[in-house]
């Protein structure tokens, strides 16, 4: 049972435009993410995403990972690591 407010960081990946694996590969990495990844009984990977991302989600605004230079073409951007950037869109 994931915790409260924790999703399958492969559907959170795939939801926010990026590979399947991106989670599972920033924390075998080490890389340092605006977002909370736990593992589960050594095999369960689960993300939790910052309120106003969540919302974003909810509000049903599509997302894509975008450049620097596209970040004035988007509604929201939210940036999850140092070099990746996530744009929202309705």
């Amino acid at each position: 049972m994931p915790p409260v407010d924790f999703f399958i960081s492969s559907y959170v990946a795939v939801r926010l435009g990026l590979k399947e694996n991106y989670f599972k590969l920033a924390f075998q990495r080490g890389y340092e993410l605006n977002a909370e990844l736990i593992l589960e009984q050594d095999k369960y990977l689960f993300v939790k995403l910052p309120t106003e991302v969540l919302n974003k989600l909810n509000d049903l605004y599509l997302c894509d990972k975008i450049n620097k230079e596209d970040i004035s073409d988007y509604d929201y951007v939210y940036k999850l690591s140092k070099n990746c950037l996530i744009g929202f869109w309705k």
